[in-house]
């Protein structure tokens, strides 16, 4: 990976999790997609010839969520259902403001990598 596939991936990545946002719910498989997108990158960027400097700041980007933990999601649900719903609804509210928050981060760190690339790489 050179310098400028590095740029349009970040970019790429950026507007990935916008695109999830924006209609304000994240589902289990946009969670899979943007998870193995995020890892994949990164493994391609820690084999490639970049900077160091810039492949320890790819390494920053985190965004881990297993399938187990998607799973998971289903037996909350069903837990919800069992208990009339009040311990469900707040769970899957946590878990959607969780994945929110982390989706802004990448976005944000993102963006600023690709600006940091653009200025002094490009």
């Amino acid at each position: 990976m050179d310098i400028n596939t590095c740029f349009k991936y970040l970019n790429f990545i950026s507007e990935e999790a916008s695109r999830f946002l924006s209609d304000g719910k994240i589902s289990d498989d946009e969670v899979i997609r943007f998870s193995v997108e995020l890892n994949k990158f990164k493994k391609e960027s820690t084999s490639s010839n970049l900077p160091e400097k810039l492949k320890m700041k790819i390494n920053l980007m985190n965004f881990n969520y297993s399938p187990k933990q998607i799973e998971l999601n289903s037996m909350f649900w069903l837990a919800g259902i069992l208990t009339l719903g009040f311990w469900s609804i707040l769970i899957h509210i946590k878990r959607q403001s969780t994945r929110k928050s982390k989706l802004e981060e990448i976005r944000s760190f993102s963006n600023s990598l690709a600006m940091e690339i653009k200025l002094n790489y490009l």
